[in-house]
């Protein structure tokens, strides 16, 4: 940038004043610099603004003020400091923008791990490295179409892409998230939610069957989780210290409670190796105190005296190494044939734990995760109110416990009856 004389100087002030003059209401303004510069600036409701760059001429000022005004005038004006934002940001891809999704997010160890898993294997691949400012809709349109044929798994990655170019939104890096919510996705969910082999409930008599077909020191955590509908990592993280126990004058269990606060979940280590985590529940509406039916006073009885760790820190449920209770060790061996290794034959075993169990009991496709439908359905059956059913299995909206409420054939033909 060259240096003024004095006499440029001179000028320049000279042209100016007269300018100033003449302008009256004029779009803007120019002032002289110390440098004997020409400085435009102008006014609108989102601030004040200077041109990029200083003039050594007035005609040069006076133009850049023009195409200000026309801009504003004809509704194309775009705040300079948007642009200068969208052109910082317009580098970032969504790989980097995951990065930061994770390192805010307060996640718990197995849903980082899970959140990671779908992003290298879903996402990553295909549209990772495409701009955050740049991405479409129809770009999220052609990645979805991409994804492998599995509705809950298509949905699932949906929605951890929408909540990542939610954090954009926050940002001020876009205005709105190009990976909405389709019908193809609602579909999706109503159709998984109401899968008959996914939402059956179980009966009494299937759950007291489930229960006897156990090693015996997972017994009662059958009839617990049917009970009172506790999640599999909840029950893994009970201990005695939980558990609020009052008798009567022979020493028998007239009540029973046991407070939720903890729960234990798997997820890959720094290491890459599968770990136990204990932490907080799923929500915060899980932290909660249930009251065991009375039915199951007897069993807590047995199951305290035969199983459950000592000391008031004892956990109730654990693994055969004497660790925090896992889905795995519950389901335990498949029935079937059992491989031994190379060179030598297969061996047919009866199986054990859940595998074994839910044949025996004649509910081969039953997941454990029944056990806590059957409490809900329960629950509902015995005249649970919406508070109820949301303060005992902790869950934070009624949207969510109506979906493992399943109304039985011989229930809907009482109902029937009473119309």
């Amino acid at each position: 940038m060259a240096r003024l004389t004095d006499k440029r100087k001179r000028d320049l002030r000279i042209a100016l004043e007269l300018w100033l003059r003449e302008r009256g209401d004029a779009f803007g303004t120019i002032e002289q610099l110390p440098s004997g510069r020409l400085r435009a600036r102008y006014t609108v409701d989102s601030g004040r603004f200077s041109a990029p760059t200083t003039y050594d001429n007035l005609t040069d000022a006076r133009a850049w003020l023009e195409e200000q005004r026309k801009a504003v005038l004809g509704g194309y004006w775009v705040d300079p400091k948007r642009v200068e934002s969208d052109a910082r940001h317009a580098s970032t891809s969504l790989n980097e923008l995951f990065e930061m999704y994770m390192a805010e997010g307060d996640l718990k160890p197995r849903t980082r791990d899970l959140y990671t898993s779908q992003w290298r294997r879903l996402i990553e691949p295909t549209i990772g490295a495409k701009s955050v400012v740049t991405l479409t809709a129809l770009d999220v349109a052609e990645w979805r179409n991409a994804l492998p044929p599995a509705p809950r798994q298509r949905e699932q990655a949906n929605d951890l892409l929408r909540a990542v170019l939610n954090l954009a939104i926050e940002h001020g890096r876009i205005a709105t998230n190009p990976a909405v919510t389709t019908r193809r996705k609602t579909a999706a969910r109503r159709t998984h939610r109401r899968d008959p082999e996914r939402t059956f409930r179980l009966t009494r008599e299937q759950v007291a069957a489930l229960a006897d077909a156990m090693q015996p020191k997972y017994r009662f955590a059958v009839l617990l989780s049917a009970g009172t509908g506790v999640r599999i990592g909840e029950l893994a993280a009970l201990r005695r210290s939980d558990l609020t126990i009052i008798r009567d004058k022979e020493g028998r269990i007239v009540r029973a409670r046991v407070r939720v606060e903890r729960a234990v979940t798997q997820a890959k280590g720094e290491d890459g190796k599968l770990r136990t985590f204990e932490g907080t529940p799923k929500t915060d509406a899980g932290i909660r105190t249930i009251a065991l039916p009375s039915r199951l006073h007897d069993e807590l009885e047995a199951h305290l005296s035969a199983h459950a760790l000592p000391g008031r820190d004892g956990l109730l449920f654990t693994r055969p190494s004497g660790d925090h209770l896992t889905l795995s060790a519950i389901y335990g061996e498949k029935p079937g044939l059992k491989r031994h290794g190379r060179g030598r034959k297969p061996t047919p075993t009866e199986g054990r734990g859940w595998w074994r169990a839910r044949v025996v009991a004649g509910v081969p496709k039953a997941r454990w995760h029944l056990l806590r439908h059957t409490a809900i359905s329960e629950a509902v059956d015995a005249g649970a109110r919406p508070a109820d059913l949301l303060a005992r299995f902790g869950h934070t909206d009624l949207s969510t416990s109506a979906i493992y409420q399943h109304s039985a054939t011989e229930a809907d033909d009482n109902l029937a009856d009473r119309l």
